[in-house]
């Protein structure tokens, strides 16, 4: 199963804090590592660091910036060109990606769902957060 993973939609469903975008861009990747490696997050532009498109981030988590559109367009391009769109599960409270891969053939699981509710991972190595757990 490949699992793409809607990045800011992520940051904010799931209240992940740090002291700066990037903190808290880092603690999410370094969950999603703990829940699926190999998953790959996409994060709008205009928050993108310098560098490349794509990076490997935390835990073997593959990051795409979107640079030239929006998060959503890269992910529906990404189901739309896959060989087995039916082996992609987008993860993501975004309803108007949701249906776009659907019909594509995607499966579609909201970002608790996905993460497990009531359910919280161990936290995340201390930060600059000041010691605050990453998840609320």
């Amino acid at each position: 199963m490949k699992v793409l993973i809607d990045g800011h939609n992520a940051l904010y469903a799931l209240r992940v804090r740090g002291a700066d975008h990037e903190g808290k861009r880092r603690a999410l990747l370094i969950r999603v590592g703990e829940f699926v490696p190999g998953a790959v997050v996409y994060f709008d532009a205009k928050s993108a660091p310098p560098g490349g498109l794509e990076s490997t981030g935390e835990a073997g988590v593959k990051v795409v910036f979107c640079r030239s559109r929006d998060a959503d367009e890269y992910i529906v391009d990404a189901v739309r060109d896959a060989s087995k769109p039916e082996g992609i599960t987008v993860v993501t409270n975004d309803r108007g990606i949701a249906g776009r891969v659907r019909a594509l053939g995607a499966a579609v699981k909201g970002v608790r769902e996905f993460f497990g509710r009531g359910r919280r991972p161990a936290p995340a190595p201390k930060s600059r957060a000041a010691g605050r757990g990453v998840w609320s």
